[in-house]
């Protein structure tokens, strides 16, 4: 079995296919979107921003304007003041107003993992409200398990990722308190943007395979969740998929000649 043939129904997802992203980050997505549709985007907003400082993305990203700008937003005071003083135009929205933000594009990387479940509605329309064009997101995937236990066709993998130790739906705001999967991101975005406004596409992403020398068992798992909700319009047809070409994992701008 390969990546491309990897599940599309995994029990327990009501049946639900899912495109499938064969990368690991969600940045070649939003390159091929907005190439596809003919958008320069002017403004990123960077919701639960941490410290993966994107901004440095968006300064090189292809289809940025030249003169775009940046907001981060992060509830941690911490990290805040260090982005600040390293220059970046960061926010904590429990003490900083972020009601009137606006952005034509916002990211949303590592974050709805962090929400309580009864956050989920309200930090979408959040994001909703604050977008102009296109919104995208990333999630760890959790469909191969039922609590901590794999399930049943999955049960021999012996496969424990990276983030079950993050889990703890009473933890603070660094660990992770939903266990995501492709279908119950879809209805959550389903609930929040409403379909004759909005577009979205979800898919599973960042493949693995992972074979039992001793049974000659393999198992094919997606370790991502990547999506997408595009405000609908005149000047958005929407996703068309990945394209051919991939001339920079991070759809950077061409750097120019030496």
């Amino acid at each position: 079995m390969t990546a491309k043939d990897i599940p599309r129904g995994i029990a327990g997802e009501e049946g639900a296919e899912f495109a499938l992203a064969t990368k690991r980050g969600i940045f070649p997505l939003l390159r091929d979107f907005a190439i596809d549709n003919g958008l320069v985007f002017d403004s990123c907003l960077d919701i639960g921003c941490g410290r993966s400082r994107h901004d440095r993305w968006f300064s090189k990203f292809r289809q940025s304007a030249d003169s775009a700008t940046y907001v981060g937003i992060d509830t941690d005071q911490q990290i805040v003041d260090e982005l600040r003083a390293e220059g970046v135009d960061a926010r904590n929205p429990e003490v900083d107003d972020t009601s009137g933000l606006t952005a034509d594009l916002t990211l949303c990387i590592e974050v709805v993992e962090h929400l309580k479940p009864e956050e989920m509605n309200g930090f979408l329309e959040f994001a909703r409200d604050s977008t102009r064009t296109l919104i995208g997101f990333t999630t760890p995937n959790f469909e191969y398990w039922d609590g901590v236990r794999a399930k049943q066709e999955y049960r021999e993998c012996r496969w424990i990722p990276d983030h079950f130790p993050f889990f703890d739906p009473h933890g603070g705001p660094h660990e992770h308190k939903q266990r995501m999967t492709p279908a119950g991101l879809q209805r959550s975005l389903a609930e929040a943007f409403p379909a004759d406004e909005w577009g979205t596409q979800v898919m599973r992403a960042w493949p693995w395979t992972l074979h039992d020398e001793t049974t000659d068992a393999s198992f094919v798992l997606a370790f991502k969740i990547f999506a997408l909700a595009w405000r609908r319009g005149a000047a958005v047809e929407g996703f068309r998929g990945w394209r051919s070409t991939d001339d920079a994992l991070t759809g950077e701008k061409p750097r120019a000649p030496a």
